[in-house]
């Protein structure tokens, strides 16, 4: 049957659409019966072993055409639309090898091109190179819910239809049932009523391909040996605070059989944390209850509680859903950072304190914190200076007398964290030696010090402190605690461990900053030492502006000009000298024009003149 004529001289786009309707219409024309071998075509493709092989065997391809109407110029063959060679046989077939096949899904069409230029199509065959299914692995079956279910490990994919069967045979009375699967599947379910409970059966799977078949290992048991439990369901969980914190556990079980269980929990606030499994010999049970004795405050806690029957001992229970319930509140763990200023008031006598702290550690406060209590010790008594907001971290107290030490506490609503203490009052301990303060890069400042020079108790550490220079508040932006060994520090750089901490506080560009150490004894802090750093220049934050001056300089008069800048910082270095000086020929006074550029400074135009001039901005 002729399918399509071959035209001279056709265009590329065309060609592709002509092996494109060839194609299809061979389809439709060449019938296969059970997938696997040409039954009906004008010709035949003998491919040998066989249509199915095993992945890289060589086949032979033999085209033989049965066409009455085609004096035969030559044969051609098409796999995946690319043309292969082929041996001629005779007038009426042809052959070609094909050699270590392993391309999936690989069509052949075989046509012949007759001497009065058509083409006709012999016949197509579909390629199905594949794999033999391996021995199936690990099958498990498990009684529930009046079923049994069992599963496998089928092994590596064979590209074949592959079909799985479980068998199962009665020791008792040798009978044996086959329960077949879907295509590749790797799990079958057994209705109840085809089993007996008091039976012993040997159970294994049967994997079969057009390549071969392969069989598990036997499993020999009773459906009691295979029980898998309901999981139970938590109903209640409980936190009390004793000497001990104690959790206690309550469920309700679907089986009244003898059990026992396993209980895992984690912390739901951190993602990091894995499942903690509750040791067998921590916990206690008490009828549909169990209790042990860890937990932490002020946390949210998912619980899983699973059982196993004792009898059988095979299979435990799913995992139950989780129960979530919070812990309670404890007192704060930990102790306040805390810092303090001290500063005399020019009006009186008093001086003002200003205290400030920073908040704890979230994993400290066990708890929402409440606010903060500033007081003083006197005569064995609590002075209450002040309770402060949760939402403060500062207080200033004016006073006009100072106690020796101040201390501050966070509370929320069961208890108090432990007292931090401020040594307030004067002190005669040494200070940190020859300060040095310098630019490091970015927005960041170098802070080194020298330690105390014949200090009459050691050094327990230091404390390096900051503010802007131009804050007329002089609000202190942050503090921060060194070891003694440490004798430098970094500023506008900041720990993981601190981010919580770190925001608004660090430095910027463009500003210079007033810098203090002080050294820490046993006895409280000593007296400090005091410099000033500047961070680095940064970008422009508004355009530059234009400004002019017109001044009236009087003839014969010489005039040295020069400009500096001045910001919140500071006077700057003056500019280059200009000299100017009116010529004798002109009369009468002349406008003189400067025009410079700024960036939020102020600029300072000065010039040196035997007389002095009006200064107009225009």
């Amino acid at each position: 049957m002729t399918l399509l004529r071959k035209v001279p001289e056709f265009t590329m786009g065309l060609t592709n659409i002509i092996w494109t309707v060839a194609s299809i219409t061979a389809m439709m024309l060449c019938v296969r019966s059970n997938g696997l071998s040409v039954i009906q075509c004008p010709g035949k493709v003998l491919v040998k072993p066989a249509l199915v092989f095993l992945v890289g065997s060589n086949i032979s391809v033999t085209c033989v055409s049965i066409e009455q109407n085609c004096d035969i110029n030559e044969f051609e063959l098409y796999r995946n639309e690319k043309q292969i060679q082929m041996e001629r046989f005779n007038k009426t077939a042809a052959h070609h090898w094909m050699i270590n096949v392993t391309t999936q899904d690989s069509t052949i069409y075989c046509y012949i091109d007759c001497v009065d230029g058509a083409k006709e199509l012999v016949c197509v065959a579909s390629l199905q190179p594949g794999y033999p299914p391996d021995q199936p692995k690990d099958l498990i079956c498990i009684w529930q819910h009046n079923k049994m279910m069992c599963t496998w490990i089928a092994g590596k994919q064979t590209f074949l239809e592959t079909y799985y069967a479980l068998h199962i045979q009665s020791e008792g009375t040798g009978k044996e049932q086959i329960f077949p699967t879907n295509f590749s599947s790797n799990s079958v379910t057994v209705p109840g009523n085809h089993l007996q409970k008091a039976s012993i059966y040997r159970v294994w799977i049967q994997a079969t391909n057009a390549l071969g078949n392969a069989t598990s290992k036997r499993l020999t048991f009773s459906l009691h040996d295979i029980v898998k439990p309901d999981a139970p369901m938590i109903t209640k969980v409980e936190f009390i605070n004793n000497s001990v914190p104690k959790t206690i556990i309550h469920w309700r079980s679907s089986t009244n059989a003898e059990c026992q269980f396993e209980i895992r929990y984690r912390i739901i606030s951190d993602p990091n944390i894995s499942w903690t499994l509750v040791a067998k010999n921590a916990f206690s049970i008490n009828g549909n209850s169990v209790h042990f004795y860890n937990w932490v405050p002020f946390k949210e806690y998912e619980f899983q509680i699973r059982c196993n029957l004792i009898k059988s001992n095979n299979y435990w229970s799913d995992w139950s859903n989780s129960f979530i319930n919070k812990t309670p509140e404890a007192e704060p763990t930990g102790v306040l950072d805390v810092w303090s200023s001290c500063e005399p008031i020019k009006s009186n006598k008093h001086k003002r304190i200003i205290i400030y702290w920073k908040p704890l550690h979230p994993q400290e406060t066990r708890g929402i914190i409440l606010g903060y209590r500033i007081f003083y010790q006197q005569n064995g008594r609590e002075m209450t200076i002040r309770v402060c907001n949760a939402s403060e971290n500062q207080y200033s107290w004016q006073t006009p007398w100072t106690p020796d030490n101040i201390f501050v506490t966070a509370f929320n609503s069961k208890g108090d964290s432990t007292p931090a203490m401020l040594h307030i009052g004067e002190s005669t301990l040494m200070a940190p030696r020859i300060l040095s303060v310098r630019q490091y890069g970015g927005s960041r400042i170098y802070v080194e010090w020298e330690p105390p020079d014949e200090v009459s108790e050691p050094v327990l550490g230091y404390v390096v402190d900051w503010r802007e220079a131009a804050d007329n508040n002089k609000q202190l932006l942050d503090w921060k605690r060194l070891p003694k060994d440490n004798h430098s520090l970094l500023l506008g750089q900041f720990s993981p461990l601190q981010e919580y901490l770190a925001e608004g506080r660090s430095i910027k560009p463009r500003k210079r900053y007033n810098i203090s150490v002080t050294a820490m004894y046993l006895k409280g802090r000593g007296k400090s030492c005091s410099a000033q750093g500047y961070s680095i220049e940064g970008n422009n934050i508004i355009n530059p502006t234009v400004r002019t001056y017109w001044l009236t300089l009087g003839f014969g008069d010489v005039y040295i000009v020069y400009m500096t800048a001045t910001t919140a910082a500071g006077e700057g270095a003056k500019g280059a000298e200009l000299a100017i000086k009116q010529g004798m020929a002109i009369r009468q006074p002349v406008p003189l024009s400067l025009e410079y550029y700024c960036h939020q400074v102020d600029i300072q135009l000065l010039l040196h003149s035997p007389v002095a001039l009006p200064l107009n901005e225009s």
